[in-house]
């Protein structure tokens, strides 16, 4: 019998995979191989689990951050496709986090969603250094998440 779990480890790194979803392991090869990644950048910990019921039912992977300095570890790792960015986060706001990202070249193609509870107009002008970037109201999230991040990275 073949040991996947070596396998996942030699393509994958550590056991940290072994916890996302319930598949078989040569399924969950396949899963992590094909799968398009997002980042969750969110100090709060139930905002993280309503983005995986939300996106429990696509097919992109899930990292999480729970801070900036756990996000910045997660960008160099993972190069994630999408980023989903809390405007509240530990010692930097989460603009200032976009506006770091944005002037380093390998991640500045990284598409970025921003969920926040502030009104869309404080942060317009982030909007001029990046045309692509979407903002939207943690309220009304569940609605619109998945539209946008499947118009950015489908």
């Amino acid at each position: 019998m073949i040991d996947f779990s070596i396998l996942m480890h030699d393509l994958f790194g550590p056991a940290e995979i072994y916890c996302h979803k319930t598949f078989i392991y040569c399924r969950y090869v396949e899963y992590w191989i094909v799968s398009k990644k997002i980042l969750i950048v969110e100090y709060d910990v139930s905002f993280h689990t309503l983005y995986e019921l939300i996106l429990d039912d696509t097919d992109y992977r899930i990292i999480h951050a729970y801070d900036e300095n756990d996000a910045l570890a997660k960008v160099e790792e993972e190069n994630p496709d999408l980023i989903i960015l809390d405007i509240l986060l530990d010692m930097i706001t989460g603009d200032t986090f976009f506006l770091f990202l944005k002037n380093i070249p390998k991640y500045a193609d990284i598409p970025v969603i921003i969920a926040s509870n502030y009104p869309r107009q404080k942060y317009k002008s982030l909007k001029e250094i990046d045309p692509t970037l979407v903002i939207l109201d943690k309220t009304a999230i569940n609605e619109t998440l998945i539209t946008e991040i499947n118009a950015k990275i489908g």
